[in-house]
């Protein structure tokens, strides 16, 4: 593997995290290039074409992260090119503190806000933006402002398609790089929108560095397996065995009826093995990313699941985060 193969951008303004995961992922084996803002670490990727792009939402300058996921997607480039500088490839990282390798706690003070109206009035927005030819964050800005936290997400509005539909793909190259987003603002608008505008994963503040480099490590797996290839799989979790190709689950030979939902959420476990994922995640790769509703939904699935195929099936409960299969 070459070295622009296994190369990972992280676009970051605070230091402290920035070093924190460049340091975990150096460890991994990562070439890991350093960018405290949205139009540097546009024109590093440009340069440079990484395996995976890790971005935190609230940058400064004139891109915030949902832009840099809008120019990334769309194949956009960046306002300006960087010949050099903006990166850190060599050196010694800042060390953490001690024995905490968790990074990013929220900033205080920033409201909530309320996502059914700020979704509401975003989605207006955007199809209102696309229908003009704006295309701007400045299009919706306003419109965004009654939804709290969803005002600051509001410049990604403009990325998604004619009636608020999935963000567009450009042609070749960035557009296909996958993207990690950090951020502190855990308000689930902010989390439709990143994925909507095409992020892989999205991770809140604070977290464990080493449950991150999990994710890119998962984030590259998939991508790195194309579809076409990919056909029905076998997987054995001891007696029980989930085949995805039949969309069947069987404990020692026997077929186990399944609903719908509850294989989909077991198929998800199964394609995530050994990593703890919360219910939001399991909600957005199970239900899909536009399913809106209680997290608990998840706990009623994980109860039928571990009923239906009893005390083999190695389902585990991680407190304050969520569950892992394996």
């Amino acid at each position: 593997m070459g070295a622009d193969e296994d190369t990972v951008v992280v676009i970051e303004d605070d230091h402290h995290i920035s070093d924190l995961v460049a340091m975990y992922l150096r460890r991994d084996g990562f070439r890991v290039l350093q960018a405290v803002d949205g139009e540097t670490g546009l024109g590093i990727v440009a340069r440079e074409q990484p395996r995976l792009v890790i971005v935190d939402i609230g940058l400064p300058g004139k891109l915030d992260g949902f832009d840099v996921c809008r120019h990334l997607r769309n194949g956009s480039p960046p306002l300006r090119n960087t010949s050099a500088g903006g990166a850190i490839t060599t050196g010694a990282p800042a060390k953490p503190t001690a024995g905490k390798p968790t990074a990013g706690k929220p900033a205080a003070g920033k409201p909530a806000g309320n996502s059914v109206a700020g979704a509401a009035a975003i989605s207006a927005a955007s199809v209102a933006g696309y229908a003009s030819g704006a295309g701007s964050s400045a299009s919706v800005a306003s419109a965004a402002s009654a939804g709290g936290s969803s005002a600051s997400a509001a410049s990604a509005a403009s990325a998604r398609g004619p009636a608020g539909g999935p963000a567009r793909r450009g042609g070749a190259g960035s557009a296909a790089i996958p993207i990690l987003i950090l951020s502190a603002r855990d308000d689930e608008v902010d989390r439709v929108l990143g994925l909507e505008l095409g992020a892989d994963d999205y991770v809140t503040k604070p977290f464990s560095a080493r449950e991150l480099v999990a994710r890119v490590h998962a984030i590259l797996r998939r991508s790195g397996q194309p579809q076409a290839a990919a056909g029905p799989t076998v997987v054995a979790l001891g007696p029980i065995e989930v085949d995805t190709g039949r969309r069947e689950v069987r404990v020692a030979g026997t077929p186990i009826p399944l609903a719908t939902q509850e294989f989909d959420l077991l198929s998800y476990l199964v394609d995530n093995l050994g990593l703890a994922l919360s219910r939001r995640q399991l909600l957005n790769g199970a239900w899909g990313d536009d399913w809106y509703g209680d997290e608990r939904t998840v706990d009623v699935h994980v109860r039928q699941l571990r009923k239906k195929l009893g005390p083999d099936l190695p389902l585990a409960t991680v407190w304050g985060v969520g569950y892992r299969l394996g």
